[in-house]
């Protein structure tokens, strides 16, 4: 992938395409190697390689730019990159629930509560009550519903960690002279 005079945004949509699909692995991770004890630390794993991800992204594009790329061209960058990753997965989510597995939703919702309902806890027994009351009134949110949020979480999570990794890149990172 050749970086030289591109733009935030255009660096950020190529950038998307890989995050994209570290988010996908993350989904389908998350949703179905929970029972098994070895795989259960990939989502783990998934979630420590997102910023690190990131800031090679951002890093490498302020290197391709011979350090010139300004801080908040470096956070647009990271923006646009968590923006069309979480596009990417809401998508392909959209399509997973809505046409392979239409209880998904309500399944990790009920393994959720079970798991909060055996731990001796206050906390999650609050957590256990309040699930189980979703699934009792059928609050459960539908598959539109559920990936809009996830590309609310994906740009939430996109800012933060962007302006985190943009203020590394331009305060630690110098042109070599």
């Amino acid at each position: 992938m050749k970086l030289e005079n591109k733009s935030a945004l255009t660096r950020g949509a190529e950038f998307g395409v890989v995050m994209g699909i570290l988010f996908l692995m993350l989904f389908f991770s998350t949703m179905y190697f929970m029972d098994n004890a070895l795989l259960s630390m990939l989502p783990t794993i998934l979630i420590i390689a997102i910023p690190v991800l990131l800031y090679v992204f951002l890093r490498k594009a302020y290197l391709a730019d011979n350090c010139e790329t300004t801080y908040p061209t470096l956070v647009v960058t990271g923006i646009s990159t968590f923006l069309c990753g979480g596009i990417i997965l809401a998508t392909v989510a959209l399509f997973y629930i809505t046409f392979f597995d239409p209880d998904l939703i309500l399944n990790w919702i009920t393994t959720t509560a079970e798991t909060y309902r055996n731990i001796d806890n206050p906390t999650a027994q609050n957590l256990y009550a309040q699930l189980n009351e979703i699934v009792e009134k059928q609050l459960i949110p539908q598959p539109g519903e559920f990936v809009f949020q996830l590309i609310w979480l994906a740009i939430t999570f996109g800012i933060i960690l962007s302006t985190v990794a943009s203020l590394l890149i331009s305060l630690f990172i110098r042109k070599k002279k």
